[in-house]
């Protein structure tokens, strides 16, 4: 007679709760089957029981090893996933190296006596300070809403570099903050131009996403008028030639900038402006609206109306933040000012364009009225092409 599957399942369960001892339920199946359970297979059935704990602890132990917990920065907003295993209190930031955020029951996930006695694996989060994956950062250049810029030394390439290391804007995934970051080399890797800054890379290094570009040595715009003050027209004026040159390139290719400001526009080693930054930048033909996601993008001092209202995006769009830049340049100071968002988009949605002579009185008026031209509220009111704004400027330069 032989044992049905039910009292098999039944004998075993008896032997896995610890009711009946492996050398009763081995008899047992040797008499209802009328053969003899060797020894060996006995001593081999309570050996793998004395060990199922231990078993048991050592597959725990190797899901925690491979769990990951959240951690994020206070100071920079980078957030990482890390094991266990590798935090700890005093870790920090591979950005800025300010003190991590941890959850508080990440050490219970690694029992201490564990810790000590295993080796901890290499990861992106634990590195040396001044460090971010095979860039070593010497000094931070600059920050913004969307990230920090370093001077960086490229250690596997052996080149200086600035590296823009990406800041999580809030209720902003990382995913789509990703996204937002690999239009930068896309878009800037169309344009091969004297007046655009070239991008060597972009990536993701411990779970921070970075781009890589040429260092311009001589800072930016916003620099130099920081520095100096209101420029003379005449060279405020060269700038902005050559910031519609790249522009005239870029659009010409289909994509539009979005974001130019004085802090995106550079001056490299001989002193010319070059255009970064096309983190931002959009093909023509994507009509998607900039709200989209519940975020407007760009900046609020150069941010042209209908950016402010979701309204659709064009050539005209970076047409206005050039002239607004040219009045930064001119004056010292932004167009509009004010203290909230709100007012800002008041006054770009209604207020009048300066005069720009008001804070330039040598200023010819025919650059002053293509300035306050490119800065008209309504699209059709503005130049319809990069060319057509240089084209005047170029008229009074000679």
């Amino acid at each position: 007679m032989k044992p049905s599957a039910g009292a098999l399942m039944l004998g075993l369960a008896a032997v896995r709760t610890g009711r009946v001892p492996p050398r009763l339920m081995a008899e047992c199946l040797g008499a209802v089957l009328g053969q003899p359970v060797p020894d060996e297979q006995v001593a081999l059935q309570e050996r793998l029981r004395e060990r199922l704990p231990a078993l048991s602890g050592s597959l725990g132990l190797l899901v925690a090893q491979c769990a990951f917990v959240p951690v994020h920065c206070a100071e920079c907003g980078v957030s990482l996933r890390a094991r266990p295993a590798q935090v700890e209190p005093s870790q920090t930031c591979p950005v800025c190296d300010a003190p991590l955020v941890v959850p508080h029951n990440a050490a219970a996930l690694w029992p201490a006596a564990q810790l000590a006695a295993e080796p901890r694996p290499a990861y992106g989060v634990r590195r040396q300070p001044g460090r971010l994956g095979h860039f070593e950062l010497v000094r931070l250049i600059g920050s913004g809403g969307f990230g920090r810029v370093y001077e960086a030394r490229n250690l596997r390439a052996g080149r200086t570099v600035a590296l823009k290391v990406l800041e999580f804007r809030p209720l902003e995934t990382r995913r789509q903050a990703f996204i937002r970051l690999l239009h930068e080399q896309p878009a800037a890797s169309y344009l091969q131009h004297p007046h655009v800054v070239p991008v060597w890379s972009v990536g993701l290094s411990g779970g921070v996403p970075y781009v890589e570009m040429d260092l311009m040595p001589r800072g930016s715009l916003a620099d130099l008028v920081g520095q100096r003050g209101p420029l003379p027209w005449r060279e405020a004026c060269g700038y902005m030639l050559e910031v519609l040159s790249a522009l005239s390139a870029s659009h010409a290719t289909g994509i539009i900038h979005r974001d130019i400001k004085p802090s995106n526009i550079l001056l490299d080693g001989g002193g010319r402006a070059r255009l970064a930054d096309f983190g931002l930048s959009k093909l023509i033909g994507d009509t998607t609206s900039s709200t989209t996601s519940g975020v407007r993008v760009g900046s609020p001092h150069f941010m042209a109306p209908e950016q402010w209202t979701g309204a659709a995006v064009g050539p005209w769009t970076d047409i206005y933040a050039v002239g607004l830049v040219a009045y930064y340049l001119l004056a010292g100071r932004p167009a509009f000012e004010g203290d909230s968002a709100l007012s800002l988009m008041y006054s770009h949605l209604h207020m009048p364009p300066p005069d720009p002579r008001a804070a330039a009185p040598d200023l010819p008026v025919l650059v002053a009225l293509a300035i306050q031209k490119a800065a008209a509220k309504q699209p059709e009111g503005r130049f319809q092409s990069a060319e057509q704004f240089a084209s005047d400027l170029r008229e009074v330069l000679g």
